[in-house]
């Protein structure tokens, strides 16, 4: 886990059933995983890399290689589904490790997020 801020749900919120939680922030610029944000209300980086396949499938001659088919650009886009860097928001690495564990996140709002035990 990157170093992340980390917030007792009790000094966040005055009801007492959120008690037990963690608030996290998704701006915190050390709370970064392969590279990526850890949180991303808004899945940016999923966007990014679609993006990236047709942009540079397009035009990978250019570099020397040949242009990716339609089924390859197809086939890529379908492979970055397969693989999702988040989940509800949240990367898939802390996301799995907070399943493991018992524990689930849910946005605030695009900003904060709240984990807490199911």
């Amino acid at each position: 886990m990157p170093e992340m801020w980390f917030q007792k749900s009790e000094d966040w919120y005055d009801d007492k059933e959120q008690s037990g939680s963690l608030i996290v922030t998704s701006e915190d610029a050390k709370s970064i995983i392969d590279g990526i944000p850890a949180f991303d209300y808004y899945e940016e980086a999923t966007y990014l890399a679609h993006e990236s396949v047709e942009e540079f499938g397009k035009n990978l001659s250019s570099y020397g290689g040949e242009d990716m088919t339609e089924e390859e650009m197809k086939e890529a886009h379908r492979e970055i589904e397969r693989k999702p860097t988040y989940v509800f928001g949240v990367h898939h690495e802390i996301h799995e490790f907070l399943k493991e564990r018992g524990w689930i996140a849910e946005w605030n709002d695009s900003a904060t997020l709240l984990l807490s035990k199911f």
